[in-house]
């Protein structure tokens, strides 16, 4: 099975944090988890957040919208030494734990124009795949075109990679049970969402929250957007819960949110929140089938 798995900066570090603050503990165990979900014939391209490590010092020098002055240079800089900081310290946790890891730093190759990425060479992610062996990426500032630099993040790494290799399943591990209809964070009556089914990313978009921390890269809206630009079915689930990575990645299904590409809209939202189903709660839910693909023949 090939899998492309997005590890969110707010699991291997303090996202709430002004400075650099790594968990090195969630790292290890999600390490751990990785090298006990996968199996020998599996292959995995990894990406990860940068969390605590990148968005409050783009944000300090405003490189999401461009780098025009000496100032910002240096802030693109300082950038890529922290991010680059992070991307080590966690391959090196990775590698402790069995794993033959390859960390590629995209933003020595990268190009974008207004945003968005038009160019990522992955030769080099190929040849480590065909090693056996787990490229490692990461969010990083990259040279614009238009505006001299914007904000790579993971997931439109992901969505590149995705379309470029095919992979059987996106993985995303966030640090909530998925995808809710508001921030669960700050809003208590927010509902998981269970599945979403569909190809327009607007169809949904009116479901899904944002994100409460700095991120210069557009939070959970984002992430979404970005999986729906792919043809891959993806599952987000809550890496900060031991053990659910480690068995999504051996193939069970319907742990936090499952994002299915599809003709048809379908939006399916339990009474009761994953917390309530992963405690052994018996839990009731209802299906808000929105079956627009049909009735108004949308693709």
């Amino acid at each position: 099975m090939d899998v492309i798995l997005k590890v969110g900066g707010s699991i291997i570090t303090d996202k709430t944090s002004e400075k650099p603050k790594e968990k090195l503990k969630n790292m290890l165990r999600i390490a751990r988890e990785i090298k006990e979900g996968l199996k020998p014939n599996d292959r995995l391209i990894l990406i990860h957040g940068v969390g605590s490590f990148g968005h409050p010092i783009v944000k300090k020098y405003g490189l999401q919208n461009g780098m025009k002055s000496n100032v910002q240079k240096v802030g693109f800089l300082y950038t890529q030494l922290q991010v680059d900081e992070l991307n080590r310290m966690f391959c090196k946790i990775l590698a402790k734990e069995g794993l033959s890891v390859a960390p590629i730093n995209v933003g020595s190759s990268a190009v974008s124009e207004n945003k968005e990425l038009i160019n990522l060479p992955t030769d080099v992610v190929e040849e480590a795949l065909n090693k056996k062996m787990i490229p490692v990426l990461y969010g990083v500032p990259v040279h614009d075109k238009t505006q001299g630099s914007s904000i790579i993040s993971g997931d439109k790494i992901l969505s590149f990679l995705a379309n470029k290799f095919k992979p059987d399943i996106i993985i995303h591990a966030t640090d909530t049970d998925g995808i809710f209809t508001a921030d669960p964070k700050i809003e208590p009556n927010a509902r998981q969402i269970a599945k979403i089914s569909g190809k327009r990313f607007e169809d949904i978009e009116k479901y899904l929250s944002g994100s409460t921390t700095i991120d210069v890269t557009g939070g959970m809206k984002e992430k979404i957007r970005e999986v729906m630009s792919t043809e891959t079915n993806a599952e987000i689930v809550n890496g900060t819960v031991s053990g659910i990575l480690q068995r999504t990645l051996a193939g069970e299904r319907g742990l936090g949110t499952t994002i299915e590409i599809s003709d048809t809209v379908e939006v399916k939202i339990p009474i009761l929140s994953a917390i309530g189903k992963r405690a052994g709660t018996a839990w009731a839910g209802f299906n808000l089938y929105m079956w627009l693909g049909k009735i108004f023949g949308l693709k």
